[in-house]
């Protein structure tokens, strides 16, 4: 049973014709699979470098984090060490400024006191005197007005 109706004959028989589409479409269902099997495998060493990625992403996120939080912990200890140098410092300059001011008290309480001696010594001798004794009260009027001013200003330092 050929089936033929032409009269070149092309050596097709349905047979032969159905045994060779046949070899073909296993051929081509072999050669899919293989296909598809050679993409599943590409998939899969893609998803193997994804996680490995991401494994070393997260190990360096993990390792940046950490790095930083010694660095402001390193930060912090220098930042108190300057801190307690700045405080023992400033302890420093004032205990300076006390002795300074100290002495500067000492030297208008010595002019002080002479000018009292003094005071005293002129109103023995002219006791009489009204324009002296106004001068004097004057001068002693200055120094107090000195001192004053000298005690202020020591109390705005001390501040």
């Amino acid at each position: 049973m050929s089936g033929e109706t032409e009269k070149n004959v092309s050596g097709w028989t349905t047979d032969t014709l159905k045994e060779y589409l046949l070899g073909e479409i296993i051929s081509n269902r072999e050669l899919a699979l293989e296909q598809l099997e050679s993409v599943g495998l590409q998939f899969s060493l893609i998803e193997k470098q994804r996680l490995e990625q991401k494994l070393d992403t997260e190990k360096a996120v993990s390792a940046a984090l950490a790095a930083a939080k010694e660095a402001v912990k390193e930060q912090t200890a220098a930042s108190e060490k300057a801190i307690n140098k700045s405080e023992l410092s400033t302890t420093e300059q004032l205990k300076q400024l006390n002795v300074t001011l100290t002495t500067a008290i000492a030297g208008v309480v010595a002019s002080i006191n002479d000018v009292k001696e003094r005071v005293g010594k002129i109103e023995s001798i002219k006791e009489g005197s009204h324009s002296q004794r106004v001068n004097m009260q004057a001068a002693v009027a200055l120094l107090i007005a000195l001192l004053g001013l000298v005690v202020a200003t020591i109390s705005l330092l001390l501040r």
